[in-house]
């Protein structure tokens, strides 16, 4: 975890990484997008965050409950609001 922190100190880094690559290491690009998805929230940017939970509902998986994660996630953000 250590080498993962150090390389993203920020959310900065984070979704420069994702910007970049369109995924970050070790997820999935559907995760990866969850991932950006929640930090765009966290930042106050909800176009970009729905940009972003939209990419991560659309990347295919075999798991159905990942569709319905993200949709929780992102339910909870919209509340947030």
């Amino acid at each position: 975890g250590l080498p993962f922190l150090e390389r993203f100190e920020s959310y900065d880094a984070v979704l420069c990484e994702f910007d970049s690559n369109g995924k970050l290491p070790f997820l999935s690009e559907g995760r990866s997008a969850l991932v950006a998805a929640m930090i765009h929230h966290a930042r106050g940017d909800t176009d970009a965050a729905t940009g972003a939970f939209r990419k991560a509902k659309a990347y295919p998986t075999k798991n159905p409950g990942f569709i319905r994660h993200i949709e929780a996630i992102e339910y909870e953000c919209q509340k947030e609001g």
